[in-house]
């Protein structure tokens, strides 16, 4: 006959076999429920270690750093934090308005804020065939196809004809045909929506066009003979917008014949016999002589 033997273990609490300044500072000793037991302290809420021994660190997110509704992450050691931002802030606790909220990146370009103690600024992270500060530029083809009147791009850069001029070559070169007068040096007056031009003279003349030679007889003249408000600057007689001239004799034919078109703009010329003209410098992407 077979019998059977139940055999049962007591196993005491282990904190009864330990000293009662086991757990420090108003700990409380606690059995586990492993076999067998463990002994371990639980300590009060401002102590921590194995026999509560130590100071708990307080939780530096309690304060509440982090600003504009950022989310304060404690670090694995509870010591410290990191401020998760909402989408449109930056900075350590938050407090910087994000320079991406503009979307200023092109072409799915990732925008990327950054910021010091006085400053913030963006870093575009461009993808695919895509280059440049705002990922503006495709790698496939530099000018973006916008390079006007037949003018190659090269190296990223338009490379207008010589009666062009502008970033893609959209505008009339006012220089391309002789303008100034007298051995006068033309150069070209552009931004992104019109242009212009400036003659610089030799020392002996002067005018728009250096069309009016400097001499002494003429300081004279010009003192006393500069029409319709037209006002002497160093023997020269400059004249109004209605007027042009040596002497702003002349009305400007603009005023009543202004045919430039789309949005060009008019300006009065004179041959010596006293002939009136106009010329047109047309807007960018328009050309002919009324930038029809």
């Amino acid at each position: 006959m077979n019998r059977f033997v139940l055999i049962l273990y007591y196993l005491e609490n282990p904190c009864n076999l330990l000293s009662s300044s086991y757990c420090l500072n108003g700990g409380t000793c606690v059995p586990s429920n492993t076999d067998p037991p463990i002994a371990s302290c639980l300590c009060s809420e401002v102590f921590a270690g194995l026999n509560c021994n130590s100071t708990q660190q307080s939780n530096p997110c309690t304060s509440n750093p982090c600003q504009t509704n950022g989310y304060c992450a404690l670090s694995t050691s509870k010591t410290s934090y990191s401020c998760i931002c909402q989408p449109n802030y930056i900075g350590d606790q938050c407090e910087r308005t994000n320079p991406c909220i503009s979307s200023p990146c092109l072409n799915q370009g990732i925008c990327q804020g950054y910021w010091n103690t006085t400053n913030t600024w963006y870093i575009c992270r461009c993808i695919g065939t895509y280059a440049g500060t705002y990922c503006e530029t495709s790698l496939l083809n530099p000018c973006g196809g916008l390079c006007m009147h037949g003018s190659p791009c090269v190296n990223g850069t338009c490379v207008c004809p010589a009666q062009y001029t502008g970033t893609y070559c959209g505008f009339n070169n006012p220089c391309y045909n002789p303008i100034c007068r007298n051995g006068g040096f033309c150069s070209v007056n552009l931004n992104s929506t019109s242009v212009s031009f400036t003659c610089t003279c030799q020392s002996s003349f002067t005018g728009q066009y250096c069309e009016t030679q400097i001499s002494p007889s003429l300081i004279a003249i010009c003192l006393s003979q500069c029409n319709n408000g037209g006002t002497c600057v160093s023997g020269v007689c400059v004249c109004t917008s209605q007027y042009i001239g040596p002497l702003c004799q002349y009305t400007n034919p603009c005023l009543n014949n202004n045919s430039c078109l789309n949005g060009g703009t008019c300006f009065g010329q004179y041959y010596l016999n006293g002939t009136l003209y106009t010329k047109c410098f047309c807007s960018q992407g328009y050309t002919g002589t009324l930038c029809e």
